[in-house]
């Protein structure tokens, strides 16, 4: 896809739902920017699992700073097991993490192959590893690979962004929320980007 196709899914959007298309109009153009730094996003996916977002970020700086700068397979791989602990991640954390570079390093993902594989084949790939779950692989779709089309159903922020913006009940169901974005396809991603701005302001 050409550089200027997230701009045509925002026109897209706001033609086919009225309410997405006040978001759209108030957040502006959509900052997704592609990276094919996948063992990175998914290693930052597992040490922010379960944690606030503030506790996650400086585990992470910490994590970053002991593997000399830059999160790779090889730099998680040659770090001793006390730095891990050092930088605040739990024992499991690390194990999942060790886990991760190895699978990036024996190339059993490979960041090139991968690309060439459907959404539900990537998400399919990457939670036969231990400590990647569904969302953690959707994220990478969605802010790593920009794939067009996932819907986050996962995802807590989500959820309430689209019960706030579109006056649902206290505890929408995943029907509803897909009954709202179907309107959507097959942008669901940037829709969904659109709906995180409205709670992450």
């Amino acid at each position: 896809m050409g550089a200027d196709w997230i701009k045509g899914a925002a026109l897209y959007l706001k033609e086919r739902d009225p309410i997405l298309a006040k978001v759209i109009d108030e957040i502006g153009e959509c900052t997704l920017k592609p990276s094919n730094d996948y063992f990175g996003a998914l290693a930052r996916s597992i040490i922010f699992q379960q944690l606030s977002r503030h506790a996650a970020s400086t585990i992470y700086k910490r994590f970053i700073d002991a593997s000399g700068g830059a999160l790779t397979p090889e730099s998680v791989l040659s770090m001793e097991k006390r730095k891990f602990k050092e930088s605040g991640i739990s024992e499991r954390k690390a194990d999942y993490l060790i886990i991760l570079a190895e699978k990036f390093a024996s190339k059993e993902i490979d960041t090139e192959l991968i690309e060439n594989l459907s959404d539900e084949e990537i998400i399919e790939k990457l939670t036969a590893v231990k400590g990647i779950g569904r969302w953690s692989a959707q994220m990478v779709l969605i802010f790593s690979m920009n794939r067009p089309d996932v819907l986050p159903l996962g995802d807590a922020g989500f959820k309430r962004a689209v019960k706030i913006n579109y006056n649902l009940g206290p505890s929408p169901s995943e029907e509803e929320i897909k009954k709202i974005a179907e309107a959507w396809r097959p942008y669901r991603s940037i829709a969904s980007w659109y709906m995180w701005q409205t709670v992450n302001r």
